[in-house]
């Protein structure tokens, strides 16, 4: 299929393709709606202690719903709901393990929600569901047809480290990946230079300043 520069979302869209897991992305506002509703029936369920949500969710529905999607997420990227969504290793249940105690209790309240997502909502459709989804097909041994390297344009230690585990799978199925980091663009007797270098860790002076 030839060369293709893409970012991340470039990328996952490709991987979906060639595994065969290509599907509708849903609109980001349907699923804080979707979440949003979860969120409410939980508020509803007084046969529990009030979420720690309860408040906030009550005074604003949609900017909370889509702040706790927002963690959700980054709960699923990091692969903390992954027993929950295919058998995989997680986090233990809040009331099945003595090492649950460990989880913090916010954790352990957004994992009881993320139960009642069922496979077909639109919240099962973010970036970071689809990350998982696609790594864990290719850990199966589901090769991505016709990839055979990925270059990837920044040090491996700033990626997120659910794109790192996606790189990790991909490198276990035979893709060839390599990293290719540039220096910093702006000169380095300008502010932004030494800026950038800073940021790097790259030796700098500081440039004079009028």
């Amino acid at each position: 299929m030839g060369e293709r520069t893409v970012g991340l979302n470039g990328l996952l869209e490709e991987l979906e393709l060639r595994t065969g897991l290509a599907g509708l992305i849903p609109e980001e506002s349907d699923r804080v709606i979707a979440y949003r509703s979860l969120l409410m029936e939980r508020l509803k369920d007084t046969s529990l202690a009030p979420p720690f949500f309860a408040d906030s969710l009550a005074a604003d529905q949609m900017t909370v719903g889509r702040e706790l999607l927002r963690r959700r997420d980054g709960l699923v990227a990091a692969g903390l709901f992954r027993d929950l969504h295919s058998g995989g290793p997680g986090l233990p249940d809040a009331d099945s393990n003595a090492d649950s105690d460990a989880i913090p209790p916010r954790i352990r309240e957004m994992r009881e929600i993320e139960k009642h997502i069922d496979g077909g909502s639109p919240i099962r459709r973010g970036r970071a569901d689809r990350l998982r989804t696609v790594m864990e097909a290719i850990e199966k041994g589901i090769a991505p047809v016709s990839l055979t390297s990925i270059t990837v344009l920044d040090d491996r230690e700033f990626l997120d480290p659910g794109v790192s585990e996606l790189l990790d799978a991909l490198h276990g199925v035979g893709v060839e990946v390599d990293y290719e980091t540039t220096g910093p663009a702006a000169p380095e007797d300008t502010f932004l230079g030494y800026v950038q270098r800073s940021l790097l860790g790259v030796p700098s002076h500081p440039a004079a300043t009028g």
